[in-house]
């Protein structure tokens, strides 16, 4: 094989415009709610990763001429150049908006800007490689900082719209003064952004927004229920950060969802091969973990007024119909002591409307309805 010969088919670039996703949220909830701005920020989003696409398509074309130091030189000057003009251009001068949708708005602008100053740091580095062919291998060393880019956009761009989404709807619950958690407690947490660490999937995004609540409770043993286990993730993260938490998680894994049988051993939500896998996953943390497989209200109905400790953080992740949700709220809630959390997941527009509107049924009147990334609601008991 010719040693100078590049397989530029791999690594590929990756593409998403999160309007999409975004409009079509808005346009099935038919809440009133204000779209300008969360659409010029996704649109500024898709913007960039469309640009570092072409930017990379245009090097793929450029590398093969890279037959010299001078010629490599100049190739990746003119990249650094149009990532710099990127840099300078993203921050729209965009209209100020209030609260939450402000601080969605920064955070959504300062994720794309970290991921075009980690792409400049260390864009043009010339690294070891043999002397023959080592200007053409340099270029396609770059060309593969390209294409991650455009990979660290594209998964970054659900990040921004969950943000986004969530902000919007705040709004629709117009807040009231927040409760807190206890005297003691640390601010309650904010938006979490890729400054924090990174942020690439969705159970990462709940794993974080949970521990902070339950590290606001201070150190104390913890006892929680998550309904809706699935695959343990988001177990198995929380069980990892907390030496003292006590977690039950429930999920009848029937083998079909939403009225449709699922393929055994294909991981799907409600795969009955997932129950043995979760099982062994949380084996490692003893008796601090246990695993139901049952519905939700069976066990809460089987329950004895003192069989179960008052609960720290009950997480509802079950079925998402509405007769679902709110049988697992009007059962678990009892459960949860004042001043713990009562939580839950897909709080979103459309397709989760049902969740949406037995959260706000059984919503005390007295407290605020928190929102985090990823759909995630929860508000203290």
């Amino acid at each position: 094989m010719d040693p100078c010969e590049i397989d530029w088919e791999v690594p590929e670039l990756s593409f998403r415009n999160a309007t999409r996703g975004f409009l079509y949220q808005a346009e099935a909830s038919n809440l009133p709610i204000p779209l300008e701005l969360p659409l010029q920020v996704l649109a500024a989003f898709a913007g960039l990763n469309m640009h570092l696409v072409v930017l990379a398509e245009e090097l793929a074309v450029a590398c093969p001429t890279a037959h010299s130091l001078e010629r490599f030189d100049f190739i990746c000057q003119q990249v650094r150049g149009s990532i710099r003009d990127l840099v300078t251009k993203f921050p729209l001068r965009l209209p100020r908006a209030e609260g939450l949708l402000q601080e969605a708005v920064e955070n959504c602008m300062n994720i794309g800007l970290e991921i075009l100053h980690h792409l400049l740091g260390g864009l043009c580095m010339q690294l070891p490689s043999p002397n023959q062919c080592r200007e053409s291998l340099w270029c396609y060393k770059l060309y593969q900082r390209l294409t991650k880019a455009t990979a660290e956009v594209a998964v970054s761009s659900h990040l921004v719209q969950d943000q986004l989404e969530a902000s919007v709807l705040w709004q629709f619950d117009a807040p009231k003064a927040p409760a807190t958690l206890h005297h003691h407690s640390p601010p309650l947490p904010q938006f979490p952004s890729n400054a924090e660490g990174e942020v690439r999937t969705q159970d990462d995004l709940r794993i974080k927004t949970l521990s902070a609540l339950l590290r606001a409770m201070g150190p104390q043993d913890l006892h929680m229920v998550e309904v809706g286990t699935h695959l343990g993730h988001v177990a198995d993260g929380l069980l990892s950060r907390f030496p003292r938490l006590h977690y039950v998680g429930i999920d009848p894994y029937p083998g079909e969802y939403d009225g449709r049988p699922i393929l055994l051993g294909s991981g799907d939500l409600g795969d009955s091969a997932n129950f043995n896998r979760t099982r062994t996953r949380l084996s490692r943390f003893g008796s601090r973990a246990q695993l139901c497989r049952c519905t939700s209200g069976t066990v809460a109905s089987s329950l004895e007024p003192s069989a179960l400790t008052e609960l720290d953080l009950v997480f509802i992740d079950g079925a998402h119909d509405f007769e679902s949700v709110d049988m697992d709220l009007k059962k678990w809630i009892p459960q949860v002591k004042p001043g713990a959390v009562v939580a839950g997941h897909d709080y979103r527009l459309g397709e989760a409307e049902h969740v949406v509107k037995a959260v706000h049924k059984h919503l005390p009147k007295d407290r605020a309805l928190q929102l985090a990334p990823d759909g995630v609601w929860w508000w203290l008991a």
